[in-house]
């Protein structure tokens, strides 16, 4: 009887860590942006260039993306950044995005298996409005869904832990290894040595 209540306690623990780790971060699996976990933060300040955001996908856009297989059915949320606001300058010339006049990015025809992509026809941002920006030039962003609302943007993402950290560190353990490795086998080879001379 009390290892079934230690169990529903543990049971208890797990959900509830669960469920405020569901409420507080989110993990990001797109390369567009760097993948790993997120915290939410809610949004308590004008969003700026530059800021990260989780956005809650509009329908059109969803059904796009998943008919395409750019994310799984069960994805109604992306990570993206503000590449600009209603105070800026948004143009498309020469499928080249500029952003106040600057070369941003330019807007590939295709996608990764040779599908055509077609531009966005606005990219202006009116009142309320953002543009979204991937990190990686073959972003699924605003470039080709143009502008979105500010009731779509959810809350504000913040680095916690990237998973190209795990392989840093998963690299640096193998070098090291390896490392070891080599000097214990110059030790051999020298205790080897060693007592080879000692013979003569």
């Amino acid at each position: 009887m009390k290892s079934i209540r230690i169990l529903i306690k543990i049971i208890i623990v797990i959900t509830i860590g669960i469920l405020y780790f569901r409420e507080n971060y989110t993990i990001n699996v797109s390369p567009s942006i760097p993948m790993g976990i997120y915290k939410k933060i809610k949004i308590e300040e004008d969003l700026k260039i530059g800021d990260t955001v989780l956005i809650d996908i509009p329908k059109d856009i969803r059904e796009y993306m998943t008919k395409r297989g750019y994310i799984n059915d069960d994805i109604h949320y992306l990570i993206k950044k503000i590449g600009a606001t209603s105070k800026d300058k948004v143009e498309v010339i020469d499928n080249k995005l500029y952003i106040n006049n600057r070369i941003v990015r330019e807007i590939p025809l295709k996608d990764s298996i040779g599908r055509q992509l077609i531009p966005a026809r606005r990219v202006q941002p009116k009142e309320n409005e953002f543009f979204l920006l991937g990190d990686t030039n073959n972003s699924f962003d605003g470039r080709y869904y143009g502008t979105i609302n500010k009731k779509f943007i959810k809350y504000k993402a913040k680095e916690v832990y990237l998973f190209e950290n795990t392989r840093k560190i998963v690299r640096e353990l193998k070098k090291e290894l390896k490392e070891n490795e080599e000097n214990t086998t110059i030790g051999s080879n020298y205790n080897i040595n060693a007592n080879s001379t000692s013979k003569y």
